[in-house]
């Protein structure tokens, strides 16, 4: 094997350990919305995940469907954003009963 290989497959696990990563936070983001019913403790799980994971995750969440959650509530998405000192603060823009909804802005169907 020559120096051009060996440093061609070292760029190569460099490039995807990240992405692999980063795809086990996503998994662990769905695996948590789908299995924590109680919205206080998803809350506490979500950034949880969000202050483990520098490097990795800076922001994300879950956005369930209109009235899912709560049938009064039509949006209640959690979101969550890693600041630059390291906290992670819950965004609620998402959940704006002015804007249009979160299932409009992310071109979700109805």
């Amino acid at each position: 094997m020559s120096k051009l290989d060996i440093r061609s497959e070292f760029l190569a696990a460099e490039i995807s350990s990240p992405l692999h990563s980063s795809l086990g936070v996503l998994k662990s983001i769905v695996a948590m919305g789908e299995s924590i019913e109680d919205r206080n403790a998803l809350d506490q799980a979500l950034r949880q995940v969000f202050k483990l994971n520098d490097g990795i995750a800076v922001s994300g969440g879950i956005w369930p469907e209109p009235y899912s959650i709560d049938p009064n509530e039509k949006l209640s998405s959690l979101f969550y954003n890693r600041t630059a000192d390291g906290e992670v603060d819950k965004i609620d823009l998402w959940n704006n009963p002015e804007a249009a909804g979160y299932h409009v802005e992310l071109g979700i169907p109805r």
